[in-house]
C-alpha cells in the first residue's frame, strides 16, 4: 500500500524528529501547502531517509500498521 505525501507529512510530524530534521520538514510542508508537491515529496524522501540511516524511528498511526 503507498502512502499519500500528506499522510507521511502527517507521520513525520507526528515523529520525534531531531532539530535538524525539523527544519527540513518545515520546508516540506510549505512546499505541500503552496502545492508543489513534487519538491515535497523530494524533501520527504531526504528525510525519510536520513530517518533510516540513523536509526529514528517514525511514529506508525493504528490506521496505517
Amino acid at each position: 500500500m503507498e502512502i499519500s505525501l500528506d499522510n507521511r507529512l502527517y507521520i513525520l510530524r507526528s515523529s520525534n524528529l531531531p532539530e535538524d530534521l525539523i527544519r527540513k520538514f518545515v520546508v516540506a510542508d510549505k512546499l505541500f501547502l503552496r502545492e508543489e508537491n513534487h519538491e515535497s515529496e523530494a524533501v520527504v524522501n531526504e528525510i525519510e531517509h536520513e530517518c533510516l540511516v540513523r536509526g529514528i524511528s517514525l511514529y506508525k498511526p493504528d490506521a496505517l500498521v
